[in-house]
């Protein structure tokens, strides 16, 4: 048990270290295709660790093998140019040597290795400290200061400055080498020492340990211990949210030119909403509500507003699945904080981000730069995109979320090996959002790197841009729904699919084109069914039975509560209710008595449903509007005078309903704001 201890105390320094540089901050620069599994068999060498990546991946593997015996004078004389020698220097009275190599290539570059060599009766345990530098490449300095030699650091032709493994160094390529050298290896304290590293090495956990956070301690910093913890096998949840997609964008809404296959899969395979509403015809209240639980009577952001941020005190459902135990990940636009305001996600309990904080960026398909956020590599500001520099256009936003939602479901998936962490993802697309600037500058600001499948088609081009942004968007979501089904990580997951607000006639786009609104009246800004009724799609294998579709009035706000039912957790005081009986079983057992919104640009409004019924006031001191949506979906037919019961409520509801607020005061009539 000494050599056993004394083994894994070596061990443990240098697993540390790894474990603050590698997590998903890491694997979202781009192409990284690694870490499926946490250990391999020995087939094809005994190696420990995770696949490479692809491209400009990083790639982490171990290797575990046999040196050649080299006589005590020789590794004395090797080992004496390592300045950390002395320092780590102990008599393990070793006969023979064997070599431990870890590398870590792409970003956050280290490299280490921990020899053991000695004579009869003494040893000398040389170890080189993991070294960080450019992805890619290792540090120059850190080769020096170790002293490794060109033999033990020759960069691969393929790929320049890294290094690969020495050719003096003999591995297993066969099992069955591995086997024949343990029945021949001599009792002795070398062959405990070899055992002793493989059951360190087997029992070490996962590298990404200091990643997952214990809950409510808002994200593990980099001087923390790895966490043992295992956690409850909770459902997984994953939102996608598009931006400004119209309620008949989609093929299994009514869209007959757009092709959307995989969204039209997955709502015949889980439930679809007919009734479904958002916080507010625009992006900021909406995305509010959706995170804070409350209509946008209640709301601290009622409108596009800049600056506008979460205060400190909001929380969001972010903040209660973390504190449930759940890793969150923010990917694409968060459109609710400002740099250094108090309504950044990693305040709001995201424990990783990439994409947008405000609207404005979020316009350009094309930046110069995103927000990233990774506490564990201490990554927190701009992260530069070398694709969009000097006026390119590689580098496609929307893109980059995609290939990053995979990646992080793969890094991060539920298993034995990351003690079943529960996840919500969070991706929150752009699309099909249009760029208001170039629209302004070019008449076309739907960007897309190709209008693929519609050049053919005889359409203005700024239609065929924005329908090949909505493919291209299915397509994605199409790859993650496809993971999620071949991963038995995933069997138990929810994924829900929604828009934040209704179609816009923005970047050149006229919405009649391809009649994004359906069957509905008005489009974003409208508090009429076309501004505020939005796609709503959830597919739950195994807990939602395939093909139901459901006309329970919902709305944003209902996922507060919903998730943390799903969570097994207690939310906040919201204005919404739980629709997890609705999922899981088909039928509602609690309704909103009614659904109320209110909106600012262009003068106050007020709408409110109730059942059937649909009351708009178009300014403070209009006269209520009535419609009913059950024959009268297009709200053609006001029926006020009709019904003077039905006004008194909604009269009642709305006034119930609304919060006075010093940040928006009401007036008779407010100038339009600007476009967001």
């Amino acid at each position: 048990m000494t050599l056993f201890r004394r083994a894994r105390d070596s061990l443990g320094q240098f697993r540390d270290t790894l474990d603050q540089r590698w997590s998903f901050g890491n694997l979202l620069a781009w192409r990284c295709g690694f870490f499926r599994r946490h250990l391999r068999r020995f087939a094809g060498g005994f190696k420990i660790g995770y696949f490479p990546g692809r491209g400009r991946a990083g790639s982490f593997r171990g290797e575990f093998g046999r040196q050649r015996l080299r006589r005590s004078r020789t590794t004395a004389a090797t080992t004496s140019t390592a300045p950390a020698t002395a320092a780590s220097s102990g008599a393990f009275g070793l006969t023979g040597a064997a070599g431990l190599r870890f590398r870590c290539f792409g970003l956050g570059h280290a490299t280490a290795k921990m020899r053991v060599t000695g004579g009869v009766g003494k040893g000398i345990v040389r170890r080189e400290a993991p070294a960080r530098g450019p992805p890619g490449r290792s540090s120059p300095d850190s080769i020096q200061q170790h002293g490794s030699s060109r033999a033990t650091m020759q960069s691969s032709p393929l790929r320049p400055g890294v290094p690969r493994a020495s050719k003096q160094r003999i591995g297993w390529t066969h099992r069955a080498r591995f086997l024949k050298m343990f029945a021949t290896m001599p009792d002795s304290k070398f062959r405990q020492l070899v055992i002793a590293l493989v059951l360190v090495l087997f029992s070490a956990g996962p590298l990404r340990a200091q990643a997952l956070k214990q809950p409510g301690t808002g994200g593990a910093t980099a001087a923390a211990k790895p966490s043992v913890k295992t956690y409850a096998r909770r459902p997984n949840i994953i939102l996608i949210l598009a931006d400004d997609l119209g309620y008949g964008d989609l093929g299994c809404y009514g869209q007959a030119k757009i092709q959307t296959p995989n969204l039209d899969r997955m709502a015949a395979e889980g439930m679809r909403f007919t009734s479904f509403y958002v916080g507010s015809p625009v992006c900021m209240p909406s995305r509010a509500a959706l995170m804070l639980g409350q209509h946008s009577g209640h709301l601290n952001l009622r409108g596009n507003v800049k600056g506008g941020t979460l205060l400190p005190e909001e929380t969001t459902v972010a903040q209660v699945l973390q504190s449930a135990g759940y890793y969150n990940c923010l990917l694409g636009k968060w459109g609710l904080a400002e740099e250094g305001s108090p309504g950044l996600p990693k305040l709001k309990g995201f424990d990783q981000f990439l994409g947008y904080l405000e609207n404005k960026h979020a316009h350009d398909y094309y930046p110069s730069f995103i927000w990233r956020y990774d506490p564990v590599i201490e990554v927190d500001g701009k992260y530069l995109l070398p694709g969009n520099q000097d006026g390119a256009r590689e580098d496609y936003v929307p893109d980059i979320c995609s290939r990053g939602a995979v990646n992080f479901l793969r890094v991060f998936k539920p298993d034995q090996f990351n003690q079943f962490h529960p996840l919500f993802l969070f991706l929150s697309y752009t699309i099909p959002h249009a760029n208001n600037e170039e629209g302004q500058r070019t008449g076309n600001g739907m960007q897309v790197p190709s209008d693929a499948p519609y050049a053919t088609n005889d359409w203005p081009q700024v239609e065929k841009n924005k329908a090949a942004m909505i493919t291209r968007m299915d397509s994605a979501i199409g790859g993650i729904l496809t993971m999620l089904r071949t991963n038995a990580a995933y069997t138990n997951t929810l994924v829900i699919f929604t828009s934040d607000n209704g179609p816009h006639k923005e970047g050149g786009v006229d919405p009649e084109f391809f009649k994004s609104s359906g069957p509905l009246r008005g489009i974003k800004r409208d508090l009429t069914e076309g501004g505020i009724r939005v796609p709503f799609i959830a597919w739950w294998p195994g807990k939602i039975k395939p093909g139901q579709t459901t006309d329970v009035p919902a709305a944003n706000w209902d996922l507060m509560p919903t998730f943390a039912g799903i969570a097994q957790t207690n939310a906040p005081k919201t204005d919404g209710i739980s629709l997890l009986p609705l999922l899981t079983t088909g039928a509602q057992t609690n309704r909103h008595e009614f659904l109320y919104w209110e909106f600012y640009e262009g003068g106050f409004k007020q709408a409110a449903r109730l059942g059937k019924w649909k009351g708009l006031r178009s300014a403070p001191d209009a006269k209520l509007e009535l419609y009913d949506l059950e024959t009268d979906l297009g709200e053609k037919q006001n029926v006020a005078a009709k019904n003077p019961d039905v006004v008194a409520k909604l009269e009642a509801a709305m006034k119930q309903s609304h919060t006075d607020s010093p940040q928006w005061p009401i007036k008779p009539q407010d100038q339009p704001a600007k476009k967001k």
